[in-house]
């Protein structure tokens, strides 16, 4: 990793080496949170992360932060990594500019010291994850669980080009009509080689956009984005399914959802922001 990647140590103010190594993971949750929301944090620990095996099987969940101008939050921030040992902070201000520095980050700390976890839920910290009903989705899956990424897909999304908006994407930045389809940033999930798929994708894109459009603009430069008739994303064979037609993973309120399958909700929005 060091040859592909330089000297990783740079990248990290903290970055928890050896949470993976003795561990056979089976779910490894990464939680991006804001270094301020040691509280929500500390709610996240006693409540739904505090479930570790499913069927026996390991269940991680650690927490992504970038650094803080504050000294004080800073200093709180490294008292509870030693505390409870489930922080990666990258070297870099926690902001909504730097989210894309936040994922490759994950992305990289994912291929480089946890590289046998089967699978990889990326979530925001206002999000529930219910990790029963995940783990058991996808022990169910009825295909060859690698070129996996699940989540709420966003289809034929267009760029904003109102040059008075914070979000304007100027045509010089990125010219397509569409972003290629991707599943929304609050929650999804990937499996070990897409991780390192995206992740050495996302070494040559040098783009200003939405950090989940830019991991779906990744996923497409590994083999073209193309709708198949099996309800789903098939960038070079890895599958997304489509929320409208399928499992209905996302809600804006905890609890079961009324849905066709009649399938609780894996992850909906639990705290108020």
């Amino acid at each position: 990793h060091a040859l592909l990647f330089g000297n990783i140590s740079m990248h990290y103010a903290n970055k928890c080496p050896d949470i993976c190594v003795t561990s056979d993971v089976f779910l490894l949750s990464m939680v991006f949170s804001n270094p301020a929301n040691g509280t929500r944090r500390a709610q996240i620990r006693q409540t739904w992360a505090n479930l570790t095996d499913v069927k026996g099987l390991l269940v991680l969940t650690l927490f992504v932060l970038g650094t803080s101008d504050s000294n004080d939050i800073q200093a709180n921030v490294i008292v509870e990594s030693h505390q409870h040992k489930d922080i990666i902070q990258g070297k870099f201000n926690d902001s909504d500019g730097n989210l894309i520095l936040k994922m490759k980050l994950m992305l990289e700390w994912v291929v480089t010291f946890c590289p046998f976890a089967r699978f990889i839920i990326k979530s925001d910290e206002d999000m529930f994850v219910n990790y029963k009903s995940l783990v058991e989705y996808l022990l169910g899956l009825k295909r060859h669980p690698d070129d996996l990424y699940i989540g709420r897909v966003i289809h034929q999304e267009m760029p904003d080009r109102n040059a008075q908006s914070k979000d304007f994407i100027p045509l010089s930045q990125y010219s397509e009509k569409y972003y290629p389809d991707y599943c929304s940033g609050a929650a999804f999930v990937i499996s070990q080689d897409v991780a390192r798929k995206i992740f050495v994708a996302s070494i040559e894109t040098n783009l200003a956009v939405p950090y989940a459009m830019f991991i779906g603009i990744c996923a497409k430069k590994l083999k073209g984005a193309v709708i198949d008739r099996n309800i789903s994303v098939n960038c070079n064979n890895i599958h997304c399914p489509l929320v409208d037609d399928s499992i209905h993973f996302f809600s804006s309120y905890s609890g079961v959802l009324k849905c066709k399958e009649s399938i609780s909700a894996i992850f909906s929005h639990y705290f108020e922001m």
